[in-house]
């Protein structure tokens, strides 16, 4: 038994690692129905596989900068008028090897050619924010984050 026991320990790490991935997949299989669902009764249009044009449309926002491997999916999309709404889910990666990570951010972006308005983009304020709002960085303060 002695000697088996290495063999049963890795068998149960493989079968533990591939039924997260079995599980993740499937939630990810799962969201992207329910959005593609939400999307016809909203009169958007759905593509799961995104648009390798938009990370490039936005590539001068810091998200979009983040990390390597970057990923869009589940892309929501309408126009009307002269304003364009695209909701989409952005993936990318941080660190090498054990330190890896995966971070996923909903981006919700509406273009209107019609207006004149500086470009804004919203995030948690962290120490750098508030130390640049001390020096003259303009923002704006919440009175609690959305949940």
């Amino acid at each position: 038994m002695g000697e088996i026991f290495p063999f049963l320990l890795f068998g149960g790490f493989l079968l533990f690692g591939v039924l997260a991935l079995f599980i993740s997949l499937q939630l990810e299989k799962k969201r992207s129905s329910a959005l593609r669902t939400a999307s016809e009764e909203l009169g958007f249009t759905f593509s799961p596989t995104g648009d390798p044009m938009l990370r490039e449309r936005f590539s001068r926002f810091e998200l979009m900068q983040r990390g390597r491997s970057h990923r869009l999916t589940n892309l929501l999309q309408r126009s009307a008028d002269h304003r364009l709404v695209q909701i989409f889910d952005f993936f990318y990666r941080t660190g090498s090897g054990k330190n890896s990570s995966t971070h996923s951010q909903t981006v919700f972006a509406i273009t209107d050619s019609s207006l004149a308005l500086p470009t804004m983009s919203f995030q948690p304020e962290g120490f750098l924010l508030r130390l640049a709002a001390k020096l003259g960085y303009q923002d704006i303060n919440f009175d609690h984050a959305p949940t």
